[in-house]
């Protein structure tokens, strides 16, 4: 596989950014903070989606665009079995998308993150980063590279290829165990005996319900028949005691109606009246007396008003003085005799007004009197034909009908208790079908229940053949990847360090020409160029059919220069495009050399 160019749309500091790559070696340098680290993310990002896990969440933040803030994402061409891939991606958390298309075939794959993971070779995330994407800083692998590898060995030694996951099929018979096992229902047996055990006290219990009832039903006829009897004989007189109430309950009809009408026109006539009809007590109306709030002002205006004239008049023989050659009594009276006479006008035309007014609410008031009067006198006779309507209703249900009444309150609540059995009785039915129905499921459960464990017992030894196939040819597997991890080895230290051992838990031994080195044991810079050869071992194997793009970034920071420089001479001929990312200008020189 080779990556043809980048296009970074939108990804941390870079906008619209292209990156062209080329075939074989390609040198990205640049001062710290330049980016570097920003192209090996974004790779990493349209490889794998930004999509699920703290790690996934720390590089989506960490990248989000600093300018456009509305777009996050990018493109990314690349060459693969002669075809060039178009691949397209948006990180936004809302409108993440991928989007994956054959420019030589000219059409869209779809699902588009299933045909890239078959581009990749079905490289997993943790595979790449323990492989072919080296980090700063992040050159030593993890755990997770040794369960690839035992995956992908188990995996070989089933197939012959990398084709068909041990992993994937270990899974997926694990899940059908699981499943399997939830399906299983529990007790089932113990179950299905309960439910017999119920099924006969429930039919007992039915059969003991429906004897009460039978009885029940005929104490209650026997009640009916004399209830039937007391009601005849009582007939009579309950239908003359009725005529009587019947008559009653007319003239009672007509009293309230009548009350009804004089309280209308009492409320229609304190309508006239307005806010003043509100403030009226009923003690005011009972007696007939004028409320205090109703008096007329009117003769209070009339003495004002005739204060006001004469004052005007006073004011008037003081303004005579003055043009007689007399000092005036007031100073400025001719305004003071204009102004008092107009109060005192204004103050008799408003008495007059006011005085017209309080008449006709006073008439008012005395209609309002009257039917309130007419109101008192129809409640009054309303409340004494209630009383002796009230008397008659209490002579009907009185002494005569008491044996009667008795008798037919227990012959209803004998109904009641009949209706009760009847409905216990549908109860205890429903029950019992419930309970054959439960039993007919457990019977049925009990058979699948039987069927699954044999099905589960085979999955069990799928399982078991599985692994004991895989771990047959685990060591022979094992051995050829140490064997193509010394190779590295050995061209990229000189021959100092001629074999290689990855064993489990990532414990690593090296060979020199006199003794076996554990990896604590070697310098900084070897220990790192050990990881190099662990993950281009490890990244033949988990991908053999893919040659992915090698990413290092800031690799080299512990290799001497002859180291180095074997270093880019192996990645040269490794047959891999390779990304180095640096700040420094030493593997440019010693490319060209």
């Amino acid at each position: 596989m080779r990556i043809l160019e980048l296009h970074l749309t939108d990804f941390g500091k870079f906008h619209d950014k292209v990156v062209k790559l080329q075939p074989g070696m390609n040198i990205i340098q640049g001062r710290n903070e330049a980016g570097k680290s920003t192209i090996h993310s974004f790779i990493y990002a349209m490889l794998f989606g930004l999509e699920g896990g703290k790690e996934k969440q720390r590089i989506y933040d960490h990248y989000l665009p600093w300018d456009n803030t509305g777009a996050y994402g990018g493109a990314l061409r690349l060459e693969e079995g002669g075809h060039t891939y178009f691949l397209q991606r948006s990180f936004l958390r809302d409108h993440a998308y991928v989007a994956l298309r054959d420019e030589t075939l000219q059409e869209n794959l779809t699902p588009a993150g299933e045909a890239l993971k078959s581009l990749l070779g079905g490289l997993t995330e943790s595979g790449y980063r323990n492989t072919v994407s080296i980090g700063q800083m992040e050159g030593a692998t993890d755990d997770r590279l040794l369960a690839e590898l035992k995956n992908s060995i188990a995996s070989l030694g089933m197939a012959k290829n990398m084709e068909i996951s041990l992993q994937m099929a270990s899974d997926s018979l694990m899940r059908k165990r699981k499943s399997l096992e939830r399906q299983l229902v529990s007790g089932q047996e113990e179950e299905r005996e309960r439910l017999l055990a119920s099924i006969y006290q429930i039919s007992q219990e039915l059969t003991d319900q429906q004897d009460e009832a039978a009885g029940l039903e005929a104490e209650m006829s026997a009640g009916r028949a004399r209830e039937f009897e007391e009601f005849s004989a009582k007939h009579q007189e309950r239908e003359q005691q009725k005529k009587q109430l019947e008559d009653i309950n007319q003239e009672y009809s007509r009293l309230l109606h009548e009350k009804e009408r004089w309280q209308k026109e009492r409320d229609h006539a304190g309508g006239q009246l307005g806010r003043q009809f509100s403030r009226i007590k009923d003690e005011d109306l009972d007696s007939g007396r004028l409320p205090s709030f109703m008096r007329s002002p009117a003769p209070k205006l009339l003495a004002a008003g005739v204060l006001a004239l004469l004052l005007s008049q006073l004011c008037l023989m003081s303004y005579g003085r003055l043009l007689a050659g007399k000092e005036e009594l007031f100073s400025n009276s001719l305004y003071f005799a204009i102004g008092g006479g107009a109060v005192g006008i204004m103050a008799l035309i408003f008495a007059a007004a006011v005085h017209k007014n309080h008449k006709k609410h006073l008439n008012y008031y005395r209609l309002v009197v009257d039917k309130h009067r007419r109101f008192k006198e129809a409640s009054s006779a309303l409340h004494s034909i209630e009383n002796r309507r009230t008397q008659l209703l209490a002579e009907l249900s009185g002494e005569s009908q008491e044996e009667y009444s008795a008798l037919h309150t227990k012959n209803e609540e004998l109904e009641k208790e009949v209706m009760r059995l009847e409905w216990e009785q549908e109860q205890t039915a429903l029950r019992l079908n419930e309970a054959k129905r439960q039993l007919a499921i457990a019977d049925e459960l009990c058979a699948r229940n039987e069927k699954l464990r044999r099905e589960i017992q085979a999955v069990r030894t799928a399982l078991e053949n599985i692994y004991a196939a895989a771990d047959e040819i685990q060591d022979t597997f094992g051995d050829e990847m140490n064997e193509k991890a010394s190779g590295y080895l050995s061209e990229l230290t000189d021959g100092a360090y001629t074999e290689l051992r990855l064993e489990g838990e990532m414990r690593i031994t090296l060979k020199s020409k006199e003794r076996h080195v554990p990896l604590e044991g070697v310098s900084r810079g070897t220990i790192e160029q050990v990881y190099l050869c662990i993950r281009l071992a490890a990244a033949e194997c988990l991908s053999p059919k893919v040659s992915l793009p090698l990413l290092l970034d800031d690799t080299f920071a512990f290799y001497d220069d002859a180291r180095t420089k074997r270093a880019m001479e192996l990645l040269k001929n490794s047959g891999h495009q390779v990304l180095i990312m640096t700040c420094q200008g030493r593997e440019k020189k010693l490319l060209r050399q």
